[in-house]
């Protein structure tokens, strides 16, 4: 077995050839052969001219069968060597290293610019290399995803492509001067105007230029959110605190205030000042359930949300003071594996919001059910004026009103729903929001399979006890 593998082994064709060290005295040796052969047979003939001559011309023909061999070779590849002599046995070995080093820097290349190919696919930028008039020369998948190039536009200028007059300005720039760096450049994709790259240029040598694209809109909107919520942070404990400071100052100056105008001032201060507690309230809830965590499915308590849904049925009821139709489909059956005070955060938001937004003599329908693939889904829909699709994407940033009016008549104070989108993530489930103008809104929290328990309706519990539970 071990002949047989051997000898199905590839063998170099280097390892067939043998070192000529002395290639020249091979020829002379060769040389002397063949006129040695004539001359001796010129004169057994009695022709000593002829018989020089005739060795000569067959040593003659010899190098040039040599000759052909080797010639015949070299335009062969792939084909083993010939058995040869001399200069051209010399040659042979000589081409043929030439050849096994050629194969191997090919296969190195090749190696290489495989991997170079795998890495540029891995990396998320979209990269393009130009030439340094603009012709495209290569780019990554990525390139396709974030530039809209295709494999047809090798060979075209990437300044045909990219028509935005910024890129041209900085492109040409580039272009001009050789800049080794050109200044990053912010565009919106050719493909969506919605997505924004940031667009760098790298000189390659002197003749080729690299072009990196990088997709910044995730940036971009965090940076409008952080801008946005420290505006609506400031702007929402400032107006309070104005009125609360001006009725102070009215207090504090006016000596002529009898005891009963002086409590009635001091009495409207409680709303502001309630309005700066919640909101100081819900900024300190946010900010712990961002950087908390909790216990897996298996470690937390079993909550009775069916329980937690009347009890805020109740208070929201009492809030309406009849002026909202409340419609209730729960199952008593369902529970879930969480933390009972912030899932009891989620329908007080959700059912609170469907008063706020709700005219009078509307219908708020409440429904906690369980979904086909084990799943759960607590709906809360209301008759309300619905909201314009452009703002459902955005109804879960913090501050974020779609009537800001309204809101604040209302109450609200504009991280209702981002409280409910953070306590919905930390347990898994996800927030969907569909509304139709004139119609109303629903807005449903969907708890996974491995949050939710069926059992029997009982009252209260306490502590993660399951007995009485099985998975759904």
């Amino acid at each position: 077995c071990m002949k047989n593998s051997s000898s199905r082994r590839r063998v170099s064709p280097l390892a067939e050839l043998r070192v000529n060290p002395n290639p020249w005295v091979s020829e002379a040796k060769a040389l002397t052969t063949f006129v040695g052969i004539g001359t001796l047979l010129g004169l057994i003939t009695g022709h000593l001219g002829v018989g020089f001559g005739l060795g000569l011309a067959g040593f003659l023909v010899w190098h040039f069968l040599q000759l052909h061999r080797l010639e015949r070779w070299l335009r062969s590849p792939r084909s083993r060597p010939e058995p040869m002599y001399g200069l051209a046995e010399d040659l042979q070995f000589h081409m043929s290293r030439e050849r096994h080093l050629q194969r191997q820097k090919r296969a190195q290349l090749a190696k290489g610019l495989k991997q170079f190919r795998r890495t540029a696919g891995a990396i998320p930028d979209g990269m393009v290399l130009v030439t340094r008039s603009g012709e495209i020369l290569w780019f990554n998948p990525q390139a396709t995803e974030l530039l809209g190039l295709y494999p047809g536009d090798l060979g075209h200028h990437l300044n045909h492509l990219i028509r935005n007059p910024e890129f041209l300005r900085v492109f040409t720039q580039a272009q001009g001067r050789g800049r080794d760096n050109a200044n990053s450049i912010e565009i919106p994709s050719p493909l969506n105007e919605r997505v924004t790259l940031e667009i760098r240029l790298f000189a390659v040598g002197k003749d080729q230029q690299l072009l990196v694209a990088r997709d910044t809109s995730l940036v971009h909107r965090l940076q409008t959110m952080r801008k946005d919520f420290v505006a609506n942070v400031s702007h929402e404990l400032r107006t309070p605190l104005t009125v609360i400071i001006g009725y102070l100052e009215t207090i504090l100056d006016d000596e002529s205030l009898t005891l009963e105008e002086t409590r009635s001032l001091l009495e409207k201060l409680d709303r502001p000042a309630q309005r700066m507690r919640l909101l100081v309230e819900d900024l300190l809830l946010l900010s712990r359930l961002d950087t908390g965590t909790i216990p897996p499915a298996d470690e937390c308590p079993v909550v009775e949300f069916g329980a937690i849904v009347r009890a805020v049925g109740k208070d929201c009821e009492y809030i309406s003071a009849g002026e909202h139709h409340f419609e209730y489909e729960l199952a008593p059956q369902l529970k879930l594996s969480g933390i009972e005070q912030e899932i009891y955060s989620v329908a007080s938001n959700l059912m609170n919001n469907a008063i706020r937004y709700t005219p009078a003599g509307g219908e708020i329908r409440v429904r906690w059910r369980a979904l086909e693939d084990g799943s759960a889904r607590f709906e809360v829909t209301d008759t309300g004026p619905g909201i314009e699709e452009q703002h459902l994407q955005r109804l879960t940033e913090r501050f974020y009103r779609v009537d800001v009016g309204r809101s604040r008549q209302n109450g609200g104070t504009g991280l209702g729903l981002s409280i409910v989108k953070q306590v919905l993530r930390r347990h898994g489930a996800k927030l969907e929001v569909t509304s139709t103008l004139g119609e109303g809104s629903q807005f449903a929290a969907v708890f996974p399979a491995s949050r939710v328990l069926i059992g029997v309706e009982t009252g209260p519990m306490e502590g993660p006890d399951r007995r009485s539970f099985h998975r759904a």
